[in-house]
């Protein structure tokens, strides 16, 4: 099987060819740690990439997140967590790839309720069903 990795995916790419700096994910402390470190920083999108090429997209810094998981092909595999009960009137933006990433506010989440959803998709490769989930539908 292969390894988890978490992308920071806040600056543009400078060729087709590259990748955002990321490092691998080896435990559910580790992943804990990194989260805890991003909250802490301006808001940025960082991603967590399973073995299998599930990702979670988390726009994360400050006390809101927002979140987005895909798998291949993503045209038809999106899915957000929805907030319930909404916790800001308006979106929240991201910094990714040079540029910003928006949250409509029904989809941004507090940072603690974000990481244990985090967590869990780590530890299990599944999304958290004590969540809401908006799905893209063709």
């Amino acid at each position: 099987m292969g390894e988890w990795r978490l992308f920071d995916e806040t600056s543009p790419l400078r060729d087709f060819d590259d990748d955002h700096p990321s490092i691998v994910i080896e435990s559910e402390e580790q992943l804990r740690t990194e989260l805890e470190s991003w909250r802490l920083r301006e808001p940025s999108v960082i991603c967590l990439v399973s073995p299998k090429g599930e990702r979670l997209q988390i726009g994360i810094g400050g006390p809101y997140c927002g979140m987005r998981w895909t798998k291949p092909p993503t045209r038809e595999n999106l899915k957000m967590p929805v907030a319930e009960p909404k916790l800001v009137e308006h979106g929240i933006e991201f910094r990714w790839q040079g540029q910003e990433m928006g949250f409509r506010p029904q989809y941004v989440l507090s940072v603690d309720q974000v990481i244990p959803i985090v967590l869990h998709f780590f530890k299990t490769h599944s999304l958290a069903d004590w969540v809401t989930w908006w799905e893209w539908k063709r």
